[in-house]
């Protein structure tokens, strides 16, 4: 996957003067952070094919394509289709 990162950051200060002549000040500071999945890249034998997903239609595309996503990882072995072998 292809993953976009967005960074923000904000601050801000004050200070004033009460009627009663006390003073006061404060300040404050906040960062963010997303992160979000914005494209895959499909390798298919010869055929590279990039899926953004901010387009109509491009999650539809990558559903299509998952299985011949999941061929490409190797199946661990001693596992079963659906199930896990049992040691006694």
């Amino acid at each position: 996957p292809i993953i976009e990162v967005i960074f923000g950051m904000g601050s801000g200060t004050g200070g004033g003067k009460y009627a009663s002549d006390q003073e006061g000040s404060g300040g404050g500071i906040g960062l963010g952070v997303k992160a979000r999945p914005s494209a895959f890249i499909v390798i298919k034998e010869e055929e590279v094919e990039l899926l953004s997903l901010h387009k109509p239609g491009s999650l539809e595309k990558l559903i299509e394509k998952f299985p011949e996503i999941m061929e490409k990882f190797p199946r661990k072995p001693g596992k079963r289709e659906g199930k896990e072998e049992k040691k006694e």
